[in-house]
């Protein structure tokens, strides 16, 4: 009875031990906004826009990314929400660059680019959410200027 409640124990602490130094490796890892990329613009369409993320797992542990939601601002404007709930996986001590289409409708859209070229002014670009890697929510708040 002793011998199998000691394996159980060492069992446990084992699962615990891998549990722990996943969260470890997840909390370490960067992730930082890189660009917006507007396609070009075919007739009366949006064009296509894709926003790229570069992330860094600096770990020995390969990690993986299992969703990345939040918003896109552009000069304090919301432009887009982002929800990504593909599984993205990151080799150990490996930088990727990570890209996301972004769907904007055009009536949400219109008034930013009309203002964007009327005014002539430096592109603040503002992404504000969350990544999800191995359970563990990184927060992310990252501004990138544009001309």
């Amino acid at each position: 009875m002793k011998k199998s409640s000691l394996v159980i124990t060492a069992i446990l602490g084992a699962v615990a031990l891998f549990f722990y130094s996943r969260m470890a490796s997840a909390k370490s890892l960067k992730i930082y906004f890189d660009s917006l990329d507007i396609g070009k613009i075919k007739g009366f369409t949006l064009p296509d826009m894709l926003a790229k993320f570069r992330i860094v797992n600096p770990s020995n542990t390969p990690l993986s990314i299992s969703a990345l939601a939040g918003d896109i601002y552009v000069n304090d404007k919301q432009l887009s929400s982002i929800s990504q709930n593909e599984k993205l996986e990151i080799p150990a001590k490996q930088e990727i660059i990570y890209k996301v289409k972004i769907s904007t409708p055009i009536l949400s859209a219109l008034p930013i680019l009309i203002s964007l070229v009327r005014r002539k002014q430096k592109i603040k670009i503002t992404y504000s959410g969350t990544v999800n890697s191995s359970g563990v929510l990184i927060p992310i708040e990252d501004t990138i200027y544009q001309s």
